[in-house]
């Protein structure tokens, strides 16, 4: 079973290698996030997760609102001016693309899911041990597994008629910097140990 979850950020970005001219200027968007995860559901309460429990994903995402959302690799005086004059600040190591943006919110999610499954993997095999007895360890895990949160989609609307959707990433769908009142404000987050911290 799959179920999906919406939310809402205003950002500002800037595509520095843009087609549109416009589009290379600092501008914003209203986005529009669904974050699909697929599990499933459970014989207790009858549901794949509850969505109160994506709270740590929400957190992640509205990092982002009201935020200048900066390439790594733009001009050293554009990144300090906004360090240095504004406090929603947040720099990814890959250019601030819908597409990229997607990258980087699946591998956050797929990071907190492991950490989910581990917990209920270790739950099910103290509630369930019968499940678990004379079993090869091959076919073991392919029973757990079957029993765990998987990231099924990440689809992120720019505008109303653009979107950009995967659930692929690698290691350098990451933050780089993260501005210091955002790390405070989430402390809690996801994702915020993988960061650069910078004061």
């Amino acid at each position: 079973m799959m179920i999906t979850k919406q939310f809402k950020t205003e950002t500002a970005h800037r595509l520095k290698f843009s087609f549109s001219e416009g589009c290379r200027n600092l501008h914003g968007h209203s986005y529009l996030y669904e974050v699909s995860i697929e599990g499933p559901i459970s014989e207790k309460d009858g549901m794949v997760i509850d969505f109160k429990r994506l709270q740590p994903i929400k957190d992640f995402i509205m990092m982002m609102d009201h935020t200048t959302v900066l390439w790594s690799g733009e001009e050293n005086s554009i990144k300090s001016f906004f360090i240095d004059n504004f406090n929603r600040v947040l720099i990814m190591r890959k250019h601030p693309t819908a597409e990229n943006m997607v990258r980087l919110i699946g591998k956050a999610v797929t990071e907190w899911l492991n950490q989910e499954n581990t917990v209920r993997v270790s739950h099910l095999q103290e509630t369930f041990p019968f499940r678990y007895v004379n079993l090869t360890e091959e076919y073991k895990q392919k029973l757990l597994a079957s029993d765990t949160y998987k990231l099924a989609n990440v689809r992120i609307w720019e505008t109303t008629t653009g979107s950009a959707q995967g659930n692929e990433f690698d290691k350098d769908d990451v933050f780089d910097f993260v501005s210091e009142s955002l790390t405070k404000e989430y402390s809690q987050n996801i994702s915020l140990e993988k960061t650069e911290e910078v004061k």
